[in-house]
């Protein structure tokens, strides 16, 4: 499948500080990360320092893509928010995706994947999937949990960095870090065939 053609921006504002995308013909070509928690103050401002950094404006964006979640409930809220807000005065299609299918773009094969993110608390949300393909619904479990998985999976397992440096040593085979700005996995979800324009939010809750 050919790379979109033109301006996407991602964000994802549910992971850590949230994290800011500019893609432009299928290639990323700016982004930041943030530290704290995400609020509608700083995000707004954080998109136009990204778009006006590569000479782009809000208007000129084709697409806006946002993670739907897992994650801070209240980042989750501040994402989708600022994108209907920014839909409004814009012209750029708005779409969502999670952060867990839009990380299993790393994995180049349809095999087996599990995905992860850290929720605070020693507490990681993961997923599997057959390539893109969800095969369970998102679950929560202690790092030490996720790292006993992790380490028996058998397949490719995807993780945001902070919880790599936690597994690394774990024994898991196919271990692949997705960095910390998930944000540009995100922006590269607009090609996936799974990105859609539903923003219903994925709140997750540990059973």
């Amino acid at each position: 499948m050919s790379a979109f053609s033109g301006y996407v921006l991602g964000i994802e504002s549910a992971i850590g500080g949230g994290s800011i995308s500019l893609h432009r013909n299928g290639i990323e070509i700016g982004g930041t990360c943030s530290d704290g928690a995400v609020s509608a103050e700083e995000l707004l401002p954080g998109i136009d320092s990204v778009v006006r950094k590569y000479d782009v404006s809000v208007r000129n964006l084709d697409i806006i893509i946002v993670s739907t979640g897992p994650g801070s409930y209240t980042g989750i809220r501040v994402g989708i928010a600022t994108m209907i807000g920014l839909r409004a005065s814009v012209s750029a299609r708005c779409l969502g995706v999670t952060v867990l299918q839009a990380m299993t773009l790393l994995v180049q094969d349809e095999s087996a994947t599990l995905t992860a993110v850290p929720m605070g608390r020693n507490i990681v949300c993961s997923q599997l999937f057959n390539g893109n393909q969800a095969m369970s619904m998102p679950k929560l479990n202690t790092v030490e949990e996720f790292t006993g998985s992790a380490a028996a999976f058998a397949g490719s397992v995807v993780v945001h960095r902070s919880l790599f440096d936690d597994i690394k040593d774990s024994g898991s085979a196919r271990l692949i870090d997705a960095g910390d700005n998930l944000a540009s996995l995100v922006a590269a979800a607009t090609n996936s065939g799974f990105a859609t324009e539903d923003l219903t939010p994925l709140f997750v809750d540990r059973q």
